[in-house]
């Protein structure tokens, strides 16, 4: 107990005091003594856990970080971006070299003259 709650203790021996930590598991990160989560499924803290699944690209339902999921996303985001993206440079492209022919097409009849 720290010095506080002895001090509690002392004033108060007849008042219980929630002992909620006590009985607790701890992180099993490095140097890490924070509770874990009772859903975590990396049994760790959040903070450790936010870590692990950055690093290694997991999701935790206990502690509601998604980054898999959300990486997926962006992924099929980008992927779709790009699809639309590509068929437009298409089209632009096109243009320009149809543009292009016209110019030189005109450039030409002029020089005829």
């Amino acid at each position: 107990l720290s010095k506080k709650k002895q001090k509690k203790l002392d004033r108060n021996p007849h008042k219980a005091f929630s002992r909620a930590r006590e009985n607790c598991e701890l992180c099993c990160g490095l140097s890490c003594n924070n509770p874990c989560s009772l859903k975590c499924t990396s049994r760790m803290c959040r903070k450790c856990c936010k870590e692990k699944a950055f690093n290694e690209s997991l999701d935790c339902e206990g502690h509601r970080v998604f980054i898999r999921s959300n990486r997926e996303k962006a992924k099929l985001r980008n992927k779709e971006i790009l699809g639309e993206v590509g068929t437009a440079d298409d089209t632009i492209d096109k243009t320009d070299s149809s543009v292009k022919a016209s110019n030189l097409n005109s450039d030409n009849t002029e020089s005829a003259l």
